[in-house]
């Protein structure tokens, strides 16, 4: 009897063993897994914030170009450019110049495309 009950407690210590293997071979894996998708995910939002970083840099560009069109809309010289450019507005004494030239090759360019 000792030797069957012998037999038996050797087998329950293998299974133990086999057990706690299996479970630290597990939580190994697990843990090697979990590793690799976090360094996964930290290098893509590195490469989303530096793009995000490039994109505050062009906004900012941009931004700066606003405002100095901003500043510039109030000022004199561009109120008067505009009217003269757009309105066809003149100074007292001063003689308008049409170049009838270019506006019928514009016309003739547009019957082409017709």
């Amino acid at each position: 009897m000792s030797d069957e009950s012998n037999i038996k407690s050797r087998k329950k210590r293998k299974k133990k063993i086999k057990l706690r293997y299996v479970a630290l071979v597990g939580l190994g894996i697990y843990i090697v897994v979990f590793f690799f998708i976090q360094a996964y995910n930290i290098y893509n939002l590195k490469n989303q914030q530096e793009e995000l970083n490039q994109r505050i840099k062009a906004l900012e560009a941009e931004k700066e170009i606003l405002i100095k069109q901003y500043n510039s809309i109030n000022s004199l010289e561009y109120i008067e450019e505009m009217a003269r450019e757009n309105l066809r507005m003149v100074k007292p004494n001063e003689v308008l110049y049409v170049d009838t030239t270019l506006e019928k090759e514009g016309y003739e360019q547009e019957k082409d495309e017709e």
